[in-house]
């Protein structure tokens, strides 16, 4: 079993981390829960989760990446995997109804996937741009 890795990454001084943007101070916030970063000056929060502010021009790459999996022939997204499910949101209704996806609010359809059904699973990243 892997874990599901959704949302947008940053490569520091060789690393990969979790990156959110600050708008106000036009710094990228980097996390991990290796204690080992603490060695480059991340700091635990009370969360016990590590936290470094950088500017952009520090940062060696950017990206996303999304998770997916091969479900009934389909193209899945994959959001979490818990108790032997995958969660799978699609806002495609003619897909959502092809492969039985339930209607979460207005344009959004999830669906509990067991992880024995979902035949293949890879991750894509794609390049985002940094914010100097």
């Amino acid at each position: 079993m892997r874990d599901i890795r959704s949302g947008q990454y940053a490569r520091y001084r060789g690393e990969e981390y979790q990156a959110g943007y600050s708008f106000p101070k036009k710094q990228y916030i980097l996390t991990t829960e290796e204690v080992a970063a603490a060695d480059f000056g991340f700091v635990s929060n009370e969360a016990g989760i590590y936290v470094k502010r950088v500017t952009g021009t520090e940062l060696e790459e950017l990206y996303t990446i999304q998770t997916f999996g091969l479900y009934r022939e389909e193209k899945v997204e994959l959001f979490r995997l818990a108790e032997g499910y995958y969660l799978s949101r699609t806002s495609e209704g003619l897909l959502a109804e092809k492969l039985g996806y339930v209607l979460q609010e207005p344009g959004v359809y999830n669906k509990m996937i067991p992880t024995d059904d979902i035949e293949r699973v890879w991750e894509e990243k794609t390049p985002a741009r940094i914010i100097l």
